[in-house]
């Protein structure tokens, strides 16, 4: 599985869309998935974040819906069978749009828990900042109102942005980035740990957090 952005400014309306793609081992398109055997599904405008594969084949692409005609920056997970069909068992019509707060949402990078929740890094904005964000979906795409506060965990203000998700095998999650470095006062590469309810692990770095930088510059 692939993902990708399909790009058209020289048409009216302009065109611009996500897409996924299957390929067979030897590279050529899969015929199996995607309308008319091009192995190609187009998704919404905007960007993507992530392409998983769920254990029974399902695939579910987490990213950012953005239409700069109407539609504000929302946080979009959309899942399809294995045929590239969208299933319709998940959240309305095989999609699920969220902003935080009416704020405008983005999603940056996504994790399959065993139990086949969803973890999702990503951010909203306010009129100054970003607030960098984890979220917790149920399968169906409903929000895990049990993981952090009514399903979403805030983190500090000096944490910049969650460029990977992970689940450890005792259901811990990490999440890596980039945050300010209070003590040097640069920018350093930082790794967030929780627990599986959301919270920061206390057992890790400072209060769930460690931030470094390398060789004292301003690292991202």
């Amino acid at each position: 599985m692939g993902l990708g952005w399909d790009f058209n400014p020289y048409v009216t309306p302009y065109y611009d869309a996500n897409l996924i793609f299957r390929l067979n081992a030897n590279g050529s398109p899969d015929s199996t998935f995607g309308p008319a055997g091009t192995g190609v599904v187009m998704i919404d405008d905007g960007f993507g974040g992530q392409v998983l594969v769920q254990p029974d084949g399902k695939i579910l692409v987490v990213g950012t819906l953005l239409n700069f005609a109407d539609v504000p920056p929302t946080i979009v997970l959309v899942r399809y069978n294995t045929d590239g069909s969208l299933d319709s068992n998940f959240g309305s019509g095989g999609r699920v749009r969220q902003r935080i707060n009416n704020m405008n949402s983005s999603a940056s990078a996504a994790a399959l828990q065993p139990d086949g929740k969803i973890v999702m890094a990503g951010s909203y904005f306010f009129p100054s900042e970003a607030q960098h964000i984890v979220i917790r979906y149920n399968p169906n795409g409903s929000v895990d109102t049990g993981f952090g506060t009514n399903g979403i965990l805030s983190m500090e203000s000096g944490f910049l942005g969650a460029d990977t998700v992970l689940v450890q095998t005792d259901g811990k999650i990490i999440a890596t980035g980039n945050a300010r470095d209070g003590a040097s006062g640069h920018n350093g590469f930082a790794i967030v740990r929780l627990l599986s309810n959301g919270s920061l692990d206390p057992s890790f770095g400072a209060g769930g957090r460690s931030v470094f930088a390398i060789n004292g510059g301003g690292t991202n």
